[in-house]
């Protein structure tokens, strides 16, 4: 959604969300009304009417690849809209404060961040439309946003659907084919990837190495039919869109072949997982923090805490062959092959209870019996994993330590 664009509401039913603390809040402000509504894209948002100026606040939680949106509504009898611009940033995060203490007023706050600017926070008269800066986020070592670029693309998948990616980079990166680049992606649950700060990006944006967020199906970034579109039976489009924004980003020169780092955690490990078992000539590397990497198995045991509450996301393997075969024919562990993997850093927690130690370390196990190019270690990795290798830091070929500061890390 550009900015500047109408949001078309439909009404929707009783639904929770967060929202719903600016329902209980304002609903019975004296003078005041409040209307549920649900985006046109099902992203839920509040309306809420101001008892003072008698104007009105959409708040739109358009989480991830729209902008976030807040505007003053001019008089309910008109119903005419205005959009309130605090930045000329086309790509940010926005909210407006869950908690308001003085109802009978026309200021609220509001904030905002992008992915090169700092949180800021906002009073804003509804009544004059001035704001003030009252609070920024500090970053200790020094930032300045006019330092970096960040675009919002989209890129065409294997069906057609254009995938959004968001980009940060420092100005004077080259887009020539030379650079680095970390390709981040999830596409699980619903969730959604938002366009905020994060200040520990940028050790690695400093250096030259571009940033970008691949808003892929699984996620909710263009609404409901965007998660359907990446679960269940519809799974790989998940992994395909990945594959498609890594191409894409190659064709036009952000980055080349074998110099993009993909990087995911838990269900993103799960996609990390899947692409680099279908493309491996596309990565120099792959971070997988806490990956869901033997997820049929997992699906096969109903005795865990999560099988059961996950049969909507990812099916119901034990009882249904349909989503057995499905299921297996993108599983990381079971789709490992005898074929050279980039470097791989794998991670992974004793005391996770949605991720259980033993995917990552049965993936391990697996990749150092089929992997074919020479492989690196540390002593760290050893004694995580009880090897003895002897201090060596070159290991024959099919010999693979991840995780710690090993194999690919």
């Amino acid at each position: 959604m550009k900015m500047g664009s109408k949001i078309h509401a439909k009404s929707m039913k009783n639904r929770g969300s967060v929202a719903d603390a600016f329902w209980e809040r304002f609903g019975n402000a004296p003078g005041a009304k409040t209307h549920k509504s649900w985006h046109s894209i099902w992203t839920p948002f509040a309306t809420i009417f101001g008892p003072k100026s008698k104007k009105c606040i959409h708040l739109a939680a358009l989480i991830g690849i729209p902008y976030s949106y807040i505007s003053p509504l001019a008089y309910i009898k008109t119903n005419i809209e205005e959009e309130l611009t605090f930045s000329e940033e086309k790509v940010y995060d926005g909210g407006v404060s869950l908690i308001q203490k003085d109802r009978n007023t026309d200021l609220i706050h509001i904030s905002y961040s992008t992915p090169k600017t700092q949180s800021r926070v906002y009073l804003y008269n509804l009544k004059t439309k001035e704001k003030k800066l009252v609070k920024e986020q500090e970053i200790p070592s020094g930032h300045n946003p006019d330092d970096y670029i960040v675009e919002r693309l989209e890129c065409p998948s294997h069906d057609g659907k254009l995938i959004p990616i968001t980009i940060t980079r420092h100005k004077n990166t080259k887009i020539d084919g030379s650079s680095n680049l970390l390709l981040y992606g999830y596409g699980s649950y619903g969730s959604s990837m938002w366009p905020g700060f994060s200040s520990t990006r940028f050790s690695l944006i400093d250096r030259n190495i571009i940033w970008a967020t691949a808003h892929i199906r699984g996620g909710m970034e263009k609404g409901m039919k965007w998660w359907k579109e990446g679960k269940l039976l519809n799974k790989k489009n998940t992994f395909e869109d990945y594959i498609s924004v890594a191409n894409f980003l190659i064709k036009k020169k952000y980055t080349a072949k074998r110099k993009i780092i993909g990087m995911g955690g838990s269900a993103g490990g799960l996609l990390m997982g899947a692409v680099v078992n279908q493309e491996p000539d596309l990565f120099l590397g792959i971070i997988m923090a806490v990956p869901f990497v033997d997820s049929l198995t997992t699906n096969l045991d109903h005795s865990l805490p999560l099988t059961v509450g996950e049969f909507d996301e990812f099916g119901n393997a034990k009882d249904n062959k349909e989503h057995f075969d499905y299921i297996y024919s993108y599983a990381p562990y079971n789709n490992i092959k005898k074929m050279d993997y980039p470097h791989i850093l794998i991670t992974t927690s004793l005391s996770d209870n949605r991720v259980l130690f033993d995917e990552p370390l049965k993936f391990t196990a697996k990749l150092r019996e089929f992997k074919t190019c020479l492989l690196y270690t540390s002593d760290a990795a050893d004694k995580v994993l009880g090897v003895d290798l002897g201090g060596r830091r070159i290991i024959k070929k099919k010999r693979w330590v991840g995780g710690g500061g090993g194999g690919g890390g």
